[in-house]
């Protein structure tokens, strides 16, 4: 015999993986081809007769590979970190609109584990897609499941609703835009539901407010305006606003409601002039009033969406 070569030198693998090594020995002529294999230290990683290797615990250890006729031998030095032993994203439910994109961030445990390779495969692709870095983007109304897998089987899921983002379904009429040359303080946009009046959600969120304040209520302001209203803190940290509406909302203050969830009626409670529902986005500090229309899937001038 000449000589016996492995396919590796050395790899890092995670416990419980596996890792088949090929001796190759030559001359290719050479009548007794037969290798043994052995390991330096079988607790923390074992061989058996046919060079799979297969890593029990974390340490290092040296597989040797020897040539029956001859005596020859290769080695294969494997290191073994912890495995994964969970994962969890930012996020277990998210909205967006067709054509929109949210990130989801997978984050692994314990911080030190060999492996990290995470896997994503959405339930309905038809619905929303996944890349292979966590983007998801909306593809049509409905709902699907994004789920992270990693190495060693481990899953975490995330459910994503997909919508239009109407605050009516049907056509909706804007009829006053967002601060307008004529009304530059009018914060909102009123709306019309030409199909239905019932209001949905554009966003996923928390219910900060649903009721009617009263004139001259302490420390409301002029909210009295609104008449009935609910405001809602989406997931983005925005501030959304639906005012004016028939009767008592019909979810509660500190619910979490769902892009699409039936809020109410509209109406024309508070200081209205007409049948409508009022919307306005605000920005974070729940003060600096934003154009709304981009979460309502709608454009900032009169017409019929």
């Amino acid at each position: 015999m000449k000589k016996i070569k492995l396919n590796l030198k050395k790899a890092t693998l995670a416990k419980g993986q596996t890792q088949k090594l090929v001796a190759t020995v030559t001359p290719a002529d050479a009548a007794n081809k037969k290798v043994d294999w052995t390991s330096s230290d079988a607790a923390v990683a074992s061989v058996d007769k046919y060079g799979k290797v297969k890593a029990r615990q974390v340490g290092t250890a040296t597989i040797t590979a020897t040539t029956q006729d001859g005596g020859k031998a290769a080695t294969f030095k494997i290191t073994v970190g912890p495995a994964v032993e969970g994962i969890a994203l930012n996020m277990d439910t998210a909205s967006l609109q067709p054509g929109k994109k949210v990130r989801l961030k997978a984050t692994i445990t314990p911080g030190d584990a060999v492996d990290k390779t995470v896997s994503w495969k959405s339930s309905n692709p038809s619905v929303a897609t996944v890349s292979e870095n966590g983007t998801v983007r909306g593809v049509a109304t409905g709902k699907a499941t994004i789920t992270a897998t990693t190495s060693n089987g481990k899953k975490a899921k995330a459910t994503v609703r997909v919508y239009d983002g109407r605050l009516f379904k049907g056509r909706n009429r804007v009829s006053s835009t967002f601060q307008s040359a004529e009304r530059p303080t009018h914060n909102g946009i009123d709306v019309v539901g030409m199909d239905g009046g019932t209001i949905y959600a554009t966003v996923t969120g928390r219910v900060r407010w649903a009721r009617m304040v009263a004139q001259g209520a302490p420390g409301w302001g002029e909210t009295w305006q609104w008449g009935y209203f609910v405001w809602i803190e989406a997931e983005d940290g925005t501030h959304h606003i639906y005012a004016h509406m028939a009767e008592q909302p019909r979810v509660k203050e500190g619910a979490r409601v769902q892009a699409g969830q039936a809020l109410g009626v509209m109406g024309n409670t508070g200081y209205s002039f007409g049948t409508h529902v009022h919307y306005e986005v605000r920005k974070r500090d729940g003060r600096t009033p934003i154009d709304p229309t981009p979460y309502a899937g709608l454009e900032n001038r009169v017409g019929i969406y």
